[in-house]
């Protein structure tokens, strides 16, 4: 999930990869689309719990050698950890650009908790708890809920254009 601000403090979900695969699949997509990105865009990547996790974690680093990674473990539940996502929809800054994959991310957010796949709410959680963390107050990031219903605008390409440093959040 890509997500970027503008001047205003509006926060728009720009790109959402959606991908069901292997480790390795998963690996390799997290890299292409980094690279793709650019090395301007801050990589955020969750780490489970372990040695495993910190494995995974450091080697995905040395892929993506030359972007800036940022992993962190998940904390508290999933339903507290996407509390801000659902304030951020409520108070009407979090928006979407027009996209092929505007109907499953809204679906998704719509029916969480009780829904039956909650990765791009998860992804989306993280990817602002992970901006609060960087600090960033315009610009974005990469990173690969709402009880009620989902708000907000889609808007045209043209839109776009005035996001930069966008983060990458898996």
């Amino acid at each position: 999930m890509k997500l970027g601000r503008d001047e205003a403090g509006r926060i728009f979900v720009l790109d959402v990869l959606r991908l069901r695969g292997g480790p390795h699949e998963v690996a390799e997509a997290i890299v292409n689309t980094a690279h793709m990105d650019g090395r301007g865009v801050p990589v955020g990547l969750p780490q489970d719990p372990g040695q495993a996790g910190k494995q995974q974690v450091a080697w995905l680093t040395a892929r993506l050698a030359g972007h800036r990674v940022v992993a962190s473990a998940e904390t508290g539940s999933k339903l507290v950890r996407a509390s801000p996502v659902a304030a951020q929809v409520e108070a009407g800054i979090l928006l979407l650009v027009r996209a092929e994959w505007n109907a499953a991310l809204v679906e998704d957010l719509r029916e969480f908790p009780q829904g039956r796949k909650d990765d791009q709410v998860d992804a989306l959680s993280r990817g602002l708890r992970c901006w609060r963390r960087l600090g960033c107050r315009r610009g974005g990031f990469r990173w690969g809920f709402l009880g009620g219903k989902a708000r907000g605008f889609a808007l045209g390409p043209q839109s776009r254009r005035s996001l930069d440093n966008p983060l990458l959040c898996w």
